[in-house]
């Protein structure tokens, strides 16, 4: 598979006037949970733009990304249905701070101990309050935000379980110490000689920005449209989102059978048949309005 498969350039394009509307926001603090949400929406359709237009090695080391878009998501789409959102935004940004300010203090006081850096005084050791949090299904909690996958457990659509296991697994070997990834850049004869270099696995690591950069984009019109009211041409945009993605037959795997060397196996008609009826839910009519399975 490799970038030039799936191209999402002009879509993009069609999508560029709702993310310039949705940029701008008045008084974020007032309304944090909006300013978030909107933030994080901008910041996938960047993300998007840049991996349409990523070359050599650019690709792999925008991955590790895609998991920050899908805890965004995650913690997002639980708190859009809490009525006291607002206040669960403060509550990750309070003790995301003072996290932030411990860890910085003990990191300048043993490598940069001649720099000013803002520190906790006597008096602001104790970390903010998680009564949000305590209220809303972790009654234990004492202090911090609970795990990206409990929260994904907690949400309406337990599909966001499933969304963050694999997007985790398929960025953490961009993102944390992976034997597999750091082994899989080398190409050449493995009884031989060798060369590592990124720009190998550019093709698999574009289509996992593009195929899934797209997915979790998507995701924010199902589970937000309420918040972020998109236009009937900008939800047209969307569904023709989806269908490019949908119709890309082989989605890159967090492991493939090439890197184990094994044959890709034939594909049985059975799964063609499916294929084909799965991409049927996003055929559109002239109007390029979605027309339903018949």
């Amino acid at each position: 598979m490799n970038h030039a498969e799936l191209d999402i350039s002009d879509v993009l394009d069609d999508l560029r006037p709702f993310i310039n509307r949705i940029a701008t926001i008045r008084n974020p603090m007032e309304r944090p949970f909006s300013g978030c949400l909107r933030s994080s929406v901008v910041k996938t359709f960047e993300f998007l733009t840049l991996a349409s237009t990523a070359t050599g090695n650019q690709s792999y080391f925008l991955t590790p990304v895609l998991r920050s878009i899908a805890e965004d998501i995650i913690f997002l789409s639980f708190l859009s249905s809490c009525p006291e959102r607002e206040d669960g935004i403060r509550s990750v940004m309070a003790n995301a701070v003072y996290s932030k300010i411990q860890v910085q203090q003990e990191f300048f006081s043993a490598h940069r101990p001649f720099q000013p850096v803002l520190s906790l005084h006597k008096g602001d050791e104790d970390a903010p309050s998680v009564s949000f949090w305590r209220n809303n299904g972790w009654p234990k909690l004492s202090k911090g935000t609970p795990p990206a996958r409990e929260v994904a457990s907690r949400c309406d659509n337990r599909v966001l379980e499933v969304v963050y296991d694999y997007i985790f697994r398929i960025t953490s070997t961009a993102a944390h110490f992976s034997p597999q990834n750091l082994l899989r850049v080398g190409w050449g004869e493995t009884d031989k000689k060798i060369t590592f270099n990124y720009r190998n696995l550019a093709p698999y690591f574009s289509s996992v920005n593009l195929i899934y950069g797209s997915f979790l984009f998507c995701m924010y019109f199902d589970l937000f449209r309420r918040f972020l009211r998109p236009r009937q041409a900008e939800r047209n945009a969307v569904r023709e989102l989806e269908r490019r993605i949908h119709a890309v037959f082989r989605w890159p795997e967090a492991v493939t059978f090439e890197e184990m060397n094994v044959s890709v196996p034939k594909i049985p008609i059975s799964h063609v048949v499916a294929y084909v009826l799965h991409n049927s839910a996003y055929r559109r009519d002239a109007k390029g309005e979605k027309v339903e399975k018949e």
